[in-house]
C-alpha cells in the first residue's frame, strides 16, 4: 500500500488468526505489551485485553499479596491494565495501611521488615517513617551493616 508516497509495511503478526496472537501475547511482559500496542490499532485492541493483564498482575503481585493479605481486584469501571500500573505504584504503602506490613526497599529489593520494628536500634519512628518507601539513602546514610 501507499499513503502520500510511503510504502506501508503490515506488521507480520496482524496476520495471525486473533487467537494465536492472544497466545503469543500471553508469553510477554508488561514491557514488551506496551511496546506492541504502539506499533498498530489491531496489537493495540489485542494487548488491551483484560486477560494479559489479569494475567501478569497474578504472576507478578499474586504471591505477594497472599503473603502480606491484600486481596484486590480492579474496580468494576477499572481495566485490568490500568489496574496493573496503579497496583505496582501502591502496594507497599497500603501493606502499611491497610494491614499494619511494614514494607521498605533497599538497593531495589523489598523487604517486610513488620517483625524488626519493635526492636529496631534507631526506634520504631525510623522504620515507620520509611513504610512502603525507597529506604535506601536512609539506610546508607546511618552506615548499616550488611
Amino acid at each position: 500500500e501507499s499513503r502520500q508516497g510511503r510504502v506501508v509495511v503490515q506488521n507480520p503478526l496482524e496476520a495471525l488468526p486473533i487467537d494465536s496472537l492472544h497466545q503469543i501475547l500471553s508469553h510477554c511482559c508488561a514491557r514488551t505489551l506496551i511496546r506492541a500496542a504502539q506499533t498498530s490499532r489491531a496489537l493495540y485492541e489485542a494487548v488491551n485485553c483484560d486477560e494479559h493483564w489479569r494475567t501478569l498482575w497474578k504472576q507478578r503481585y499474586g504471591e505477594l499479596c497472599s503473603s502480606i493479605g491484600l486481596d484486590d481486584f480492579p474496580r468494576a469501571t477499572e481495566s485490568w491494565r490500568s489496574f496493573y500500573f496503579s497496583f505496582g505504584s501502591s502496594w507497599a504503602s497500603r501493606a502499611y495501611t491497610e494491614k499494619g506490613r511494614v514494607i521498605i526497599k533497599i538497593d531495589g529489593i523489598w523487604y517486610d521488615a513488620t517483625p524488626i520494628v519493635a526492636d529496631h536500634p534507631g526506634g520504631p519512628a525510623l522504620l515507620l517513617a520509611s513504610a512502603g518507601l525507597d529506604a535506601t539513602k536512609a539506610f546508607d546514610y546511618t552506615s548499616h551493616s550488611e
